[in-house]
């Protein structure tokens, strides 16, 4: 089972080798991974736009990917996310990088429409 999810807002961080790779790692889990690459001298800028219909588990792992970039953010960034429409917020960089209490709250909803159609397991999501 899945959902409609989308992420976006923009974050800047140091330009390195590790960020090469933590994008390359968020390259290969959405088609279109609505990425807005900007280099400077010492920085990169990212503006970030993804939106698709993922797995649970592909939400999960974009998210966990992204808050990959916290030790390289330049400052504190705040991305908004939507899933099923259920707005929240992931926030990366500085002493508050976590995700907001709202996926938790969408996961119980898709949770509930799966059991009343017969479906069985549970949903994980990131908090």
């Amino acid at each position: 089972m899945g959902c409609s999810y989308s992420i976006s807002g923009t974050v800047t961080v140091r330009k390195c080798s590790e960020v090469d790779a933590i994008l390359e790692e968020l390259k290969s889990l959405c088609a279109d991974p609505g990425l807005d690459v900007r280099d400077e001298e010492t920085t990169r800028q990212i503006k970030i736009e993804i939106g698709d219909y993922f797995s649970w588990a592909g939400t999960r792992a974009i998210d966990e990917t992204l808050l990959k970039l916290s030790p390289f953010c330049l400052a504190a960034a705040r991305l908004e996310t939507e899933c099923e429409g259920e707005r929240s917020e992931l926030y990366l960089g500085g002493e508050d990088s976590r995700c907001a209490s709202g996926r938790t709250e969408c996961a119980g909803v898709m949770t509930s429409i799966s059991d009343q159609r017969g479906g069985q397991g549970t949903v994980e999501c990131p908090g």
